[in-house]
């Protein structure tokens, strides 16, 4: 393989080979990028850091999660969809987010939303940026 960096790669934890894979390309590609989806609590968030992963991400936020990212090594990007989750993230020091279900809680009228301005450092859309999906939730299609 390329000894460039790849683009990153999220592997998701909703398969049994997840963290096997993760660890695998930790080991066999060093120069990706690959970190974890779908992680949903404390241990899962150290099994995939102990794997290899860069960052984690989490399809919501709940209070062991958030606690458990400040003894971790890599990043946590939870999944947000109200005010509370964000002020959730932002207590336990957390300021990177995932809108998530973008399309479902509101897409381009929740980015305009209270939200966008409790976010100190990205809101990030779902999707995996695609640009059809994303030119829709945009508005832009």
């Amino acid at each position: 393989m390329s000894k460039a960096a790849s683009p990153p790669s999220k592997i998701t934890l909703r398969t049994l080979v997840g963290l096997d894979a993760i660890r695998l390309i930790a080991k066999e590609v060093p120069n990706a990028i690959v970190g974890a989806g779908t992680v949903t609590n404390p241990e899962q968030l150290k099994a995939v850091e102990d794997a290899g992963a860069v960052f984690a991400i989490s399809p919501g936020l709940h209070e062991s999660l958030a606690k458990a990212s400040h003894n971790s090594g890599i990043p946590l990007i939870p999944g947000v969809a109200t005010p509370g989750e964000v002020q959730l993230a932002l207590e336990h020091g957390i300021d990177t987010l995932k809108l998530f279900p973008a399309e479902v809680v509101g897409g381009k009228a929740m980015l305009k939303s209270p939200l966008r301005p409790l976010c100190r450092r990205a809101l990030l859309l779902d999707r995996r940026h695609q640009p059809r999906h994303r030119a829709r939730l945009l508005g832009t299609a």
